[in-house]
């Protein structure tokens, strides 16, 4: 490529640069480059997808500036948005979502790899993003007792859990563990009705439950199970409120099977 369109395209394109004594394009592990710069393109991807961005990336070039991967861009401007909120995440200022969490562990398992000395910076049309160490210590959940409102929406196993929903929470159901099968036995004649429980819960860097036991729980008394069924139907499945006829919406892709007895 000519030295003219090198600079045309560069104006256009993210840079992810490897820096360090003696590094040029000429010294680095090859292996370790490609790796560092495919798993830096999937984790952009996977940012892109969740916020249903159109990212774009097109050609590759590599840079003798210490050395870097370039990567043009015919979106240069959701790349830049989509590389800050990277950089956002590797630098703890911004929540990793559970969809995006693999591939961003799998860029700081890359980073990690290079040789003692390298850094890496990401370069962007007007501003440089230098990324920091990325401990290779995983982070331990939140831990914590609390007291919610829930409704039992599912109970049972061979190793008892109970899975709530509770508008405190969300939209997205948790499940606890239980002690013994006779507290599940207990809960199961609470199903779909709401009730206090106290439990000690697991939470993710966004805050929500991924695991929990079950300490205490106390039903509420004159509660309408329709109106809890209801309640629960609201928060869970509110994309049939626009359905007029459930039953016809059900069927209209049953399949009917026949039973056939061997030979």
């Amino acid at each position: 490529m000519a030295s003219s369109e090198r600079d045309k395209s560069g104006a256009d394109a993210l840079k992810l640069e490897i820096d360090g004594p003696g590094v040029h394009p000429q010294t680095v592990d090859p292996l370790l480059t490609l790796d560092l710069g495919r798993a830096y393109l999937r984790f952009l991807n996977k940012i892109a997808d969740e916020a249903e961005l159109n990212l774009e990336f097109k050609g590759l070039d590599i840079e003798d500036k210490c050395a870097a991967l370039v990567f043009p861009s015919g979106k240069i401007a959701v790349a830049e948005r989509v590389a800050t909120d990277a950089h956002r995440m590797l630098a703890g200022a911004q929540l990793v979502s559970h969809r995006v969490e693999a591939s961003a562990n799998e860029f700081r398992a890359a980073l990690r790899a290079l040789p003692a000395g390298q850094s890496v910076a990401v370069l962007l049309r007007k501003t440089r993003l230098p990324i920091p160490p990325q401990s290779s210590v995983r982070l331990q959940p939140l831990r914590s007792v609390t007291k919610l409102r829930a409704m039992l929406i599912a109970v049972g196993g061979k190793q008892p859990t109970a899975k709530f929903t509770s508008k405190s929470e969300g939209t997205r159901p948790f499940t606890v563990r239980l002690s013994d099968i006779p507290t599940a036995q207990k809960l199961g004649a609470l199903l779909f009705k709401e009730m206090d429980v106290e439990v000690r819960v697991e939470r993710d860097p966004e805050g929500l439950i991924v695991a929990g036991e079950l300490l205490d729980f106390t039903a509420l008394t004159g509660t309408d199970p329709l109106e809890s069924w209801r309640a629960w139907f609201r928060t869970a499945a509110s994309e049939w409120d626009s359905i007029e006829d459930i039953d016809k919406e059900l069927s209209r892709d049953e399949v009917l099977e026949t039973w056939v007895p061997d030979a």
